[in-house]
């Protein structure tokens, strides 16, 4: 559900012409096999500065087939009132077969987290969640997290973090 309703949010069908597409920083002008536009959005986004910072880790859940996640997001800069930021949370598995960072799940939804606007700067908001694995399938040693901080209106990703070899790690079912 959750790689549906990323797809949606981007207005992505799925259809041959379409998958795969990439994205830089919530913009596409194509796949990531035509590189010509990836090296000029990637040179153009380079010099902008993030106005946030995020640390991703896991804490010790009360149950412990439960995956909780915290995420420190900081404000280097004031964000105006008119900004919509949004707080993604994804857990990904690394490797399943030939792909690499394959989405298992958006914590909380899809649908992402609103955080304040306007943001004075240096304001660190925390959020924490979690989620329980249900599939039986997925390798839990493998996990990652990543989060993301992005505009919901324009969608311009603003910063990232990762959480590459995460603590805490659920129980496998």
């Amino acid at each position: 559900i959750d790689p549906s309703a990323r797809a949606g949010y981007y207005g992505i069908p799925y259809t041959d012409q379409y998958v795969p597409r990439g994205y830089v920083d919530g913009f596409s002008d194509g796949r990531f096999d035509q590189p010509a536009w990836i090296q000029g959005r990637f040179n153009k986004q380079a010099l902008k500065n993030s106005p946030y910072t995020l640390a991703v880790s896991t804490l010790p859940p009360a149950d412990p087939n439960y995956l909780k996640v915290s995420i420190s997001v900081t404000s280097l800069v004031n964000i105006p009132a008119d900004k919509k930021p949004l707080l993604q949370i994804a857990v990904v598995e690394k490797t399943v077969g030939t792909n690499e960072f394959v989405l298992r799940k958006l914590i909380s939804s899809a649908a992402g987290r609103s955080l304040a606007s306007p943001m004075a700067q240096n304001t660190t908001v925390i959020v924490t969640d979690s989620m329980r694995i249900e599939n039986n399938q997925i390798d839990v040693t493998d996990l990652a997290i990543i989060a993301f901080v992005q505009d919901e209106v324009t969608k311009e990703v603003y910063q990232a973090g990762l959480d590459l070899n995460p603590a805490n790690l659920p129980n496998p079912n």
